[in-house]
């Protein structure tokens, strides 16, 4: 074997341990790249468990809300029932006042216990109004809460959205890091093969040049040997 064949498997084999070692720090920046997804996914499962808690505490707020407008809706219609008795009461009240007016002249001596009766229906008249005032500001108020719970429902949605969104986004990006982490292991395994064909041709150049030698070697000895066989006879003559 000369000089050069040596020179030339030692770049040979120092070519194919670089490329080992590339393979190698590709691999190990692939398993980082792996555990930075990792530690990336862990985290966003935090802080979607955390707005998922957040969110149901908004519900449970919201539930509580309309369950207070909803006994807020019964007391006013328990109000309005009772305004309504006291105004059947009233209307009936005044046609008794109207008859005991049309027998005013008969029934003099009742006179006074009419005019009380009268004020008290007027008294009454007065409460069923501020009662009907204060049951307007009810309904306003609870059309008020109302368009409020709507307004946050509706908040909570464009979270819920939001939310869904950015999830669906970083699946994607999970996506595509593992595709581009598939091509580089396909990439990687190419490379293996490749520089496992290329050993199995040097050892096969090898082999075939130890046989060329060893063939210029019998052929050299070949030729010795005739050459010392034709100075013989030339010395015997």
């Amino acid at each position: 074997m000369c000089a050069g064949d040596i020179e030339v498997l030692i770049l040979e084999r120092n070519q194919l341990v670089q490329e080992r070692n590339q393979l190698v720090r590709e691999n190990e920046q692939l398993v980082q790249d792996k555990n930075q997804m990792l530690r990336e996914k862990t985290h966003l499962i935090q802080e979607r468990d955390g707005l998922v808690q957040q969110r149901d505490g908004l519900v449970q707020e919201r539930d509580g809300l309309v369950q207070q407008r909803d006994g807020l809706v019964q007391e006013r219609d328990g109000l309005v029932q009772q305004r309504d008795g006291l105004v059947q009461e009233r209307d009936g009240l005044v046609q008794q006042r109207d008859g005991l007016v049309q027998e005013k002249d008969q029934l003099v001596q009742e006179k006074d216990q009419i005019v009380q009766q009268k004020d008290q229906l007027v008294q009454e008249k007065d409460k069923l109004v501020q009662d009907n005032t204060q049951l307007v500001r009810d309904k306003k108020l609870l059309g008020q809460e109302r368009d409020q719970l709507v307004r946050d429902n509706k908040q909570l949605v464009q979270e819920k959205d939001k939310l869904v969104q950015q999830k669906d986004k970083l699946v994607q990006q999970k996506d595509q890091l593992v595709q581009e982490k598939d091509q580089l292991v396909q990439e990687k395994d190419k490379l293996v093969q490749e520089r496992d064909g290329l050993v199995q041709e040097r050892d096969q150049l090898a082999q075939e040049k130890d046989g060329l030698v060893h063939e210029r070697d019998q052929l050299v000895q070949m030729v010795s040997e005739q050459q010392n066989q034709i100075n013989h006879l030339q010395s015997g003559e």
